[in-house]
């Protein structure tokens, strides 16, 4: 019974929290040879340190991405897959590879990626 409810809950935030019609992107996950297209949000790359150059300080992030867990493979994220992004208004198109991920209390992933 808890698992029926935690599998709908799941599926009630994919459904609504990453809503494709509301905001997100399509992003395909290339996992083992096979690709699965879901929707993701995607904070867009840092600034390159080199390119502003080496006496301006900044706080920067790499590429991050969340997807919600109920879109996975397994329901589980993996170190190594590589996510495909098509171009948008707001970044370019890109392959990324995840380095590490935060499994959220909410049923979201968080991944920091870098480009692959």
């Amino acid at each position: 019974m808890a698992h029926e409810f935690k599998d709908q809950l799941l599926q009630d935030m994919d459904d609504v929290f990453l809503s494709e019609s509301d905001f997100g992107e399509r992003v395909t996950l290339v996992r083992n040879g096979v690709e699965y297209p879901m929707s993701a949000l995607f904070d867009a790359p840092s600034l390159d340190g080199a390119a502003i150059g080496a006496e301006v300080e900044a706080i920067s992030h790499r590429p991050r991405l969340i997807v919600s867990s109920a879109s996975l493979p397994g329901r589980c994220p993996n170190k190594g897959d590589k996510f495909i992004l098509e171009c948008t208004p707001l970044h370019d198109a890109g392959v990324y590879e995840v380095r590490d991920y935060v499994f959220e209390k909410d049923g979201s992933i968080t991944y920091e990626m870098e480009v692959a």
